[in-house]
């Protein structure tokens, strides 16, 4: 059994993030309110709207290593060749170092786009917790069930944990929590049948039970309620699981798709992704057939906004030259670098290597042509010049610049 609780979760690192996004699912929730519309439902699909645009900076910032990448994957790829033979710890330290070289050479670091996956984590996994919280976390909403406990009486307790089993709800004693908190979590899973049944059992009050229809209301999308979930009540819930990997397969989809030319077919991380591509729309099929169906409609709507903002970030991109991108990166590493009494990185030559083969065919020179080409007009960073101002802002660096001549020199000696 799952160990479900509605009450604020109390984690030391998630904690703190859950309860600054449920003070936003709070005012949303009381906005909605006051237009007339309280609605769980619409709290939480604005609510992701809300959270996916605020993070639409870090996708942009993973967007932008991304585009990096592909253009320092010809050299990563001829580092990787050169040492694909020697197992010997002096050359994997080589290895190591000119791998380093190459990044610091484009600005960025190995860990760039990790950086920002291990915050949006955190995130993530405490948006998780607010949905699955949601009396914890809109007042409102927690005050509406804790009339009902009160109505209820706080000395029915063994009763109602005997109610919950026979109904198969299921809740957890939080550690801290009194009976009302875990009351409130355990009927925050409750579907239209089993309040039903609660209020001929317990007896409730004319008030109590005006108060029960309101969270039922409340807790309804579409005819839906909330609480249940796709695999009891079927019919149209089936949709929510549906709709869930249809849009998490064109997520994932648009994604591959955009970052395409930044993954080489022969690198490791193309197989894998391809395999997380395929098991994700299934993952998410699984999980909003068997949860609730509040939690399907934050991670269809979850998907949804991914769609809108890669959509968002591909328009972006197409009006920022990646020279744009490397010369500031660089210009920012340079400015470290000066700091610390060291000369400035610069770039001296374009490209010769595709990115998507290391071997030569007809359609792999056409692409390296292309390359050259488009990287003519490269320009020197004199170091002598750069710290003096002369020529830091002058010119623009190709798009493909590289040392792959260097590495290829290396080889021969």
């Amino acid at each position: 059994m799952l160990n479900l609780v509605a009450t604020q979760y109390s984690g030391s690192i998630l904690g703190p993030i859950a309860k600054l996004l449920g003070f936003v699912i709070d005012a949303i929730y009381n906005l909605l309110d006051k237009i007339g519309i309280p609605n769980v439902a619409g709290a939480i699909i604005l609510f992701t709207i809300v959270i996916r645009l605020l993070l639409l900076p870090l996708m942009i910032r993973q967007q932008r290593f991304t585009k990096v990448t592909a253009i320092m994957n010809p050299e990563l790829q001829a580092i990787q060749k050169k040492y694909q033979n020697r197992k010997d710890q002096d050359s994997m330290m080589k290895m190591q170092e000119e791998t380093k070289m190459v990044y610091e050479k484009y600005g960025v670091s190995p860990t760039g786009s990790c950086g920002v996956l291990l915050i949006q984590m955190p995130i993530l996994f405490a948006l998780y917790r607010v949905m699955y919280s949601i009396p914890g976390y809109i007042d409102k909403v927690y005050y509406m069930y804790k009339s009902v406990v009160k109505d209820a009486g706080l000395k029915k307790f063994s009763e109602i944990e005997s109610f919950l089993k026979a109904n198969k709800i299921t809740y957890v004693k939080a550690k801290g929590g009194n009976n009302e908190t875990w009351l409130i979590d355990a009927m925050s899973k409750f579907d239209s049948s089993v309040w039903e049944k609660f209020q001929k059992q317990f007896h409730v009050s004319d008030a109590a039970g005006t108060v029960i229809d309101k969270i039922i209301d409340t807790n309804s999308f579409l005819g839906l309620n909330l609480a249940s979930t796709p695999s009891k009540v079927m019919g149209f819930a089936i949709l929510i699981p549906i709709l869930a990997m249809v849009f998490q397969w064109l997520s994932t989809r648009i994604i591959t798709l955009s970052n395409d030319s930044a993954i080489a077919d022969d690198n490791p991380m193309n197989s894998s992704m391809k395999m997380m591509n395929n098991i994700m729309p299934i993952f998410s099929g699984v999980l909003c057939f068997t949860l609730q169906i509040g939690v399907g409609i934050y991670w269809v709507m979850s998907s949804v906004m991914s769609i809108v903002s890669q959509f968002i970030i591909n328009a972006y991109f197409k009006k920022i030259d990646v020279n744009d991108i490397i010369a500031k990166n660089i210009e920012k590493a340079n400015k470290k670098r000066e700091k610390m009494g060291l000369p400035p990185n610069k770039i001296t030559d374009a490209a010769n290597y595709n990115t998507r083969k290391m071997n030569s065919s007809e359609e792999t020179s056409s692409k390296n042509d292309s390359m050259k080409k488009k990287n003519q007009n490269i320009k020197d960073i004199d170091s002598s010049k750069y710290y003096n101002n002369s020529e830091k802002n002058s010119g623009s660096i190709a798009s493909k610049a590289n040392m792959v001549k260097e590495f290829n020199e290396r080889n021969k000696k």
